[in-house]
């Protein structure tokens, strides 16, 4: 049987483990902006967001020229981003107010995902709040999802730090 020295798979002294860059989902926050723009509002009861991005594509393959054979052949197209974020409703919170909101008066709302640990932004932009979802089961917490549809860029914080990163109040406290 053979014998592999396990230093040539892992810069590992054996005393520390490894450093790896990554973030936890329970520190990341999505965010709302007031109707004024003037104060960042973490979305009260959350337990889960996701943020999805697309591109569509357009076939551009023909009879005679093809990339490989019989592969088709595609350019990028427009960009797209929507999402969800769900958990508990909280009938006082400022920011899912904001939310239904910006639903009834079909308004864009501001939205940023944030790290909490790190209090630093991840992603932001424009969005259309597209469904409101009410759950209220006998056996449990009554729940809320808030569905969304990107308008414009999501720009990326992380790859583009801003230099003034606003938090919401009480980042990295128990009443978020």
């Amino acid at each position: 049987m053979k014998k592999y020295d396990i230093q040539m798979f892992a810069a590992f002294d054996g005393l520390t483990p490894p450093s790896v860059s990554s973030m936890s989902g329970k520190d990341v926050l999505m965010c709302v902006w007031d109707s004024a723009g003037a104060k960042l509002l973490a979305v009260g009861g959350q337990q889960d967001s996701n943020v999805d991005q697309e591109a569509e594509t357009s076939e551009i393959s023909t009879k005679s020229k093809t990339a490989d054979g019989d592969w088709q052949v595609s350019v990028a197209g427009m960009k797209s981003w929507s999402g969800e974020c769900s958990g508990i409703r909280l009938t006082s919170d400022e920011a899912q107010q904001a939310l239904n909101t910006a639903f009834r008066e079909s308004q864009p709302i501001c939205l940023k995902w944030i790290d909490k640990k790190q209090k630093k932004g991840i992603y932001a932009g424009f969005a259309y709040i597209t469904g409101i979802s009410f759950e209220a089961p006998t056996d449990d917490s009554v729940t809320t999802s808030f569905s969304f549809t990107g308008t414009g860029k999501l720009h990326d914080l992380i790859a583009k730090p801003l230099e003034s990163d606003t938090m919401p109040e009480g980042v990295g406290g128990a009443d978020l």
